[in-house]
């Protein structure tokens, strides 16, 4: 008989010693689960019973054998098992299913085969639920129209599912492998092309600043590897826009107690109207100026320059020679000579300037951020905590007469500390962009806000375009027709928005490779997102494959 012309599902061969927990407890429940159970109650009465038994085993998908010590002790139950076995020699269509009742030692063939153990009672609905499943599992069903039912027959549809999971699941997975292969070759989505950081090859270790003079990219690191005698001193620099890169000597090299030590570039500024004149603010050697665009460099440290660690540094956009830099403690310089001479821009006596409007700093200035445009010089002042009655009040400060005479046109509100300043420094009536760090914890955390304020044709106040919980690490603005901001925090999540446009932004592609990292922005040339310097890499923003997005 073939294997689809079975009639009945199991056949349940047992000792008549158990007929009682057969007929009363396991040929109900078989029954219940939907299967056709043929026992030795159903042989023809006057037949043969060798016959009735090789009719049965052989017309039925499964044999149980529920095994008990009487069981084991018949001769009838042992041809049964025989004539099983015969009838699959290898155990490869799992004809014989043992169901052991009772504790007994079992024969090598049955031995080797996997039971269904009831021996516990308390382990019998779990066993018989087990034991149903790998019945039906070979129990074809039919789907629902094919039996003569309708298409929502549910139930059906249930039976059909849970007889070719297995098979569903194969054939899904390859279905799936399939389509993957083929979005893949054909870059289908998810697998499309799209925008995604691209590393322009550059390894600096420790990099933290980022500057453009014309074709030339320049990276600027903070030198925590002790000692001098290295390739790597902390500038890198790029006369392709950033196809090929080389390591940059710089005499950044200070002497210390346990050895030679290199300073860190804390800012780097080049003025348009002289792209080859380029600065470098240290923490402890000063100011380092090129004037063959980072190619050789040399200390600018003149007289009036009264400390040798600077935090900021920023040059007039129409002037290369004249150059302000901010002290790490505090202080504020300006040169007009490229760095030989400089006069302090604080602490000067009240009459040390004729001022129409505003007036001279007289008291020591904290500087947390620093931006010079060709009409204004703008500070902002550091953290609010650290000042004291000897600091100029907190708040952003603009001079339209290179740094002389100042007036207050924020007075962050006692709380904010200046961080970043940015402006479009080829549109001049561009707003300036103000970033804060809201010192005032009464909200239960720190937030950093990006605020708009438009210099002309009078400073006006100041209005909220974007709020952040996370630590904003740079922020560009860009002036072309469709003016952008452009900030990116600690964790490489680069966000972009309209000056004109409170409140909203969007996110560009995160830079996985922040955890956490510093980061600074460069323009790059032409219109289109600036270039982005984090995790010790620069990269530009450009169609790519996917998995960039994942591995930049």
């Amino acid at each position: 008989m073939a294997q689809g012309e079975q009639r009945y599902d199991v056949f349940v061969s047992y000792n008549p010693a158990d007929r009682e927990w057969v007929d009363e407890w396991l040929l109900p429940r078989l029954r219940a689960a939907g299967l056709r159970v043929i026992t030795d109650f159903d042989f023809t009465a006057g037949a043969p019973r060798l016959a009735e038994v090789e009719r049965a085993v052989d017309s039925s998908r499964r044999t149980l054998a529920v095994i008990t010590p009487d069981w084991l002790a018949s001769e009838w139950n042992n041809f049964e098992t025989l004539l099983v076995q015969t009838l699959d020699p290898a155990v490869r269509r799992r004809k014989l299913i043992p169901v052991l009742l009772k504790p007994t030692d079992l024969p090598k063939l049955l031995d080797a085969l996997v039971k269904v153990d009831l021996t516990a009672e308390k382990h019998w609905a779990g066993q018989l639920r087990r034991l149903v499943r790998d019945v039906e599992d070979v129990i074809p069903v039919a789907l629902p129209w094919q039996a003569g039912q309708r298409m929502r027959d549910w139930t059906q549809w249930g039976r059909w599912v849970r007889r070719y999971r297995r098979e569903l699941r194969r054939g899904v997975a390859a279905l799936l492998a399939l389509w993957v292969a083929a979005a893949l070759l054909l870059a289908w989505w998810p697998f499309q092309r799209r925008d995604v950081w691209l590393s322009l090859g550059v390894r600096a270790a420790d990099a933290v600043e980022l500057a453009r003079a014309g074709d030339v990219l320049l990276v600027g690191g903070k030198n925590l590897t002790r000692g001098c005698d290295r390739v790597d001193k902390g500038l890198w620099r790029s006369a392709d826009n950033g196809i090929t890169w080389q390591p940059v000597d710089a005499p950044l090299d200070f002497p210390r107690h346990d050895g030679c030590q290199l300073a860190a570039i804390t800012g780097l500024a080049v003025s348009r109207a002289g792209p080859q004149r380029v600065y470098a603010a240290t923490d402890q050697v000063g100011l380092l100026r090129s004037s063959d665009a980072g190619r050789r460099w040399e200390r600018g440290g003149g007289t009036g320059l009264t400390t040798t660690s600077l935090t900021r540094v920023g040059v007039n956009p129409d002037q290369a020679n004249q150059v302000y830099v901010a002290g790490q403690a505090a202080g504020l310089f300006r040169s007009d000579d490229g760095g030989q001479t400089w006069a302090r821009l604080d602490q000067r006596l009240p009459n040390a300037a004729s001022c129409d409007l505003g007036a001279a700093f007289t008291r020591t200035l904290s500087v947390g951020a620093l931006l010079v445009t060709s009409d204004f010089v703008i500070v902002g002042t550091g953290n609010p905590e650290d000042m004291t009655d000897a600091h100029i009040p907190s708040g952003l400060y603009l001079s339209a007469d290179q740094g002389n005479c100042w007036f207050r046109i924020d007075d962050g509100e006692g709380h904010l500390q200046y961080v970043l300043l940015a402006a479009a420094l080829d549109q001049p009536e561009s707003p300036l962009l103000v970033m804060t760090k809201d010192w005032d914890r009464s909200g239960g955390e720190e937030s950093w806000v990006l605020w708009r304020i438009d210099l002309a044709p009078a400073p006006a106040r100041r209005k909220l375009l974007w709020t952040h919980k996370r630590t904003v690490e740079a922020l560009i603005a860009t002036g072309d027709d469709d003016p952008r901001w452009y900030a990116v925090n600690a964790l490489g999540e680069v966000m972009v928005g309209s000056p004109d446009v409170p409140g909203q932004f969007t996110r560009l592609p995160r830079l996985t490779r922040c955890l956490p990292c510093e980061a600074a922005f460069a323009p790059d040339l032409g219109p289109g997102p600036p270039l982005l310097l984090a995790a010790d890499r620069v990269y530009r923003l450009t169609q790519g494959p996917w998995w960039r997005r994942l591995w930049p």
